[in-house]
């Protein structure tokens, strides 16, 4: 009986999530990565992330996103986002909600999440979109993590949506450092620009001069479909529960 009303509790979660972010009113980002892994920390724990991203276009974002681990039936990272940007000499704000579970725990090398996100324009007050996210990733040993991702977009204001897809190799050198390369990209329509579809990447190095705290420094190619070169600096803080 506990077995099943344990799963009965899952099931429902899933659903209240996914429905909650299919109904809210896009911006696909996970930090300043854009592949996502499948964990969700343990209950009570809570992390800001923030960074700040320049364009040899001279495009500009910068966001801070912090978020918790709270338990609904089961544990539900539950985040928010907010976000300043330049985009062809025009200034945005944006703020969105996101909701991620782990489906299924690492098991025998595979880990299955599921992620949803949530964004709107702070000046309109408009639904800019949603996504979700289907996290896997694999452990292939030797420090050594595997992440692909697959979902959907909906672009609100243009009306498009999007299949997307996302790879990344994560390659812990040290305990404090780790190197992190991935590609991903969207199909669908190619709206304005033909870059919209074209593939992206990222690669850099996360150090972890603290037990609590991430630095990380990034290189980017087209990350969002503007076909520009990015650089990028995060900083990632974590408090654990006691």
């Amino acid at each position: 009986m506990h077995a099943a009303r344990t799963g009965t509790q899952f099931k429902y979660s899933c659903v209240l999530l996914l429905a909650g972010i299919a109904l809210l009113p896009a911006s696909t980002t996970y930090g300043a990565f854009y592949v996502d892994d499948y964990e969700v920390d343990e209950v009570g724990s809570c992390s800001v992330e923030s960074w700040i991203s320049f364009a040899s276009n001279k495009d500009f974002m910068a966001a801070t996103s912090p978020s918790c681990v709270v338990k609904i039936g089961v544990p539900i990272e539950v985040g928010t986002e907010y976000q300043r940007s330049r985009e062809n000499g025009e200034w945005k704000t944006s703020g969105g909600v996101s909701g991620k579970v782990t489906v299924l725990p690492m098991t025998n090398g595979v880990g299955v999440g599921l992620s949803g996100q949530t964004n709107w324009n702070l000046l309109s007050g408009a639904s800019t979109g949603g996504n979700i996210n289907v996290p896997v990733s694999f452990d292939l040993g030797h420090h050594l993590r595997l992440n692909v991702n697959g979902g959907y977009l909906y672009d609100a204001p243009n009306k498009f949506n999007y299949a997307t897809w996302g790879t990344s190799l994560e390659w812990t050198v040290r305990p404090q450092v780790a190197l992190v390369a991935e590609i991903f990209g969207q199909a669908g329509p190619r709206g304005d620009t033909i870059s919209t579809t074209q593939t992206r990447f990222q690669t850099g190095v996360r150090f972890s001069p603290l037990s609590n705290l991430d630095v990380t420094v990034i290189y980017g190619r087209n990350i969002n479909g503007e076909n520009a070169n990015w650089l990028t600096l995060g900083f990632t803080a974590n408090i654990q529960p006691h």
